[in-house]
């Protein structure tokens, strides 16, 4: 600890290890391909430590990013990193948005 509680740069950098940021980006070729890159950055040392780039054939952004997902998920647990925050994307993702409408 350093003066008013603050941490010193290497106390930060012990706890960042192990943490990882997942990104999935997906870009529309066509009405059924999807061109998917989702890679891992390290926390510690913001460097990449893991890049896949491919194609499929999914007619939706969400089934693409839940298949990237899934992959990311597996290279985190083979490896034991550990996921910082959530996996983020440049996809419109679902989402459930709750409405307040005045009834009579």
């Amino acid at each position: 600890m350093g003066l008013f509680g603050k941490l010193k740069e290497s106390e930060l950098v012990e706890e960042m290890t192990g943490l990882v940021r997942g990104r999935v980006e997906i870009k529309r070729l066509d009405r059924n391909t999807r061109s998917v890159k989702a890679y891992l950055v390290s926390c510690d040392t913001s460097k990449t430590i893991y890049k896949v780039e491919y194609e499929t054939k999914a007619k939706t952004d969400f089934f693409a990013y839940n298949h990237a997902y899934e992959e990311l998920k597996r290279v985190i647990k083979r490896e034991d990193y550990i996921l910082f925050d959530d996996v983020s994307t440049n996809a419109e993702l679902p989402g459930i948005v709750t409405t307040s409408k005045r009834m009579r």
